[in-house]
């Protein structure tokens, strides 16, 4: 697979898509391994960013990468179940 290269800095997601571009019934599904909420320093993302995103199908599923604790994490995955 061409786009499955771990010199990449998305090759996961690459990988993922490549499989599933194979099934011509497959839904793409959009998703984002490295998220981190407002519970980190260095975060971009406020929650209520990250719910819209999710809400309005603009992302399928993400991550939530924070430093060093998890509680932000667990209180997105009540609301979204297998999405977070």
């Amino acid at each position: 697979m061409a786009g499955c290269s771990p010199h990449s800095s998305i090759w996961l997601a690459n990988c993922f898509a490549e499989i599933y571009s194979y099934r011509s019934d497959a839904k793409m599904i959009k998703l984002d391994l490295h998220v981190h909420s407002s519970a980190s320093k260095d975060s971009g993302l406020s929650n209520k960013q990250i719910e819209k995103f999710l809400t309005r199908g603009i992302i399928d599923c993400m991550a939530i990468t924070d430093h060093d604790q998890i509680d932000n994490a667990l209180r997105l995955k009540e609301k979204f179940d297998q999405r977070i």
